[in-house]
């Protein structure tokens, strides 16, 4: 039960980092210097302000638990019900979580973002905020907005051939002209060599 308690624990310490590291991207590192818009800035708040509600919401919600008594008062609880961990008759839709070793109503699992059972209360909150099945398009588009700002500044590099640095210096030696050339130079001819996979990119610098 420890062992549960402390990944609870410890989920409850990385995640809230997390949220905070990609917050800061967000406000230091781009809406300080201007680079995206008031409009952008706000929409990202108020996920960032939804996403982090709703974790700790259902973090800090305790599932329910079976009563002494609830299921003795439930008519439709059968012999087959009894849970033999807990040497109780459970009523229908409750089910024993072994991490746990305690009875939930209506179970889901055993969630492992949460370090916690998925039951009836939590099962509403992340349900309705999608955020169990949609953790990672959550994490996405945290993210995203500083994944996507850093692609604009690099777009334009890419099709005039040009590193971070060879921009901030002006040097504009390696722009073949072309922006397809110019692509070509960085990510290689061979268009199965552009997406993401372990391959030995050999070319040439040219220049204009």
């Amino acid at each position: 039960m420890w062992i549960e308690r402390t990944k609870w624990m410890l989920a409850n310490i990385g995640w809230p980092i997390a949220f905070t590291f990609w917050y800061q991207i967000m406000v230091v590192l781009y809406a300080a210097t201007g680079e995206i818009s008031q409009f952008a800035l706000y929409y990202f708040q108020f996920l960032w302000i939804i996403i982090v509600c709703s974790y700790f919401s259902a973090s800090f919600t305790p599932p329910i638990r079976c009563r002494d008594g609830d299921e003795m008062n439930d008519k439709n609880s059968t012999e087959k019900d009894f849970c033999e961990p807990c040497n109780y008759r459970k009523p229908p839709r409750w089910h024993h979580c072994r991490r746990c070793n305690q009875c939930v109503h209506r179970m889901d699992h055993h969630c492992p973002i949460l370090q916690m059972i998925r039951g009836a209360f939590t099962g509403e909150i992340l349900t309705s905020t999608e955020q169990l099945k949609g953790t990672g398009v959550s994490n996405a588009v945290m993210v995203g907005f500083a994944a996507i700002n850093l692609l604009k500044n690099q777009l334009p590099n890419l099709v005039r051939n040009q590193t971070l640095i060879e921009e901030s210096r002006e040097n504009t030696d390696y722009d073949l002209g072309s922006w397809q050339e110019n692509v070509k130079s960085i990510m290689g001819s061979w268009r199965i060599a552009w997406l993401p996979l372990p391959i030995v990119r050999k070319r040439k610098d040219k220049k204009k």
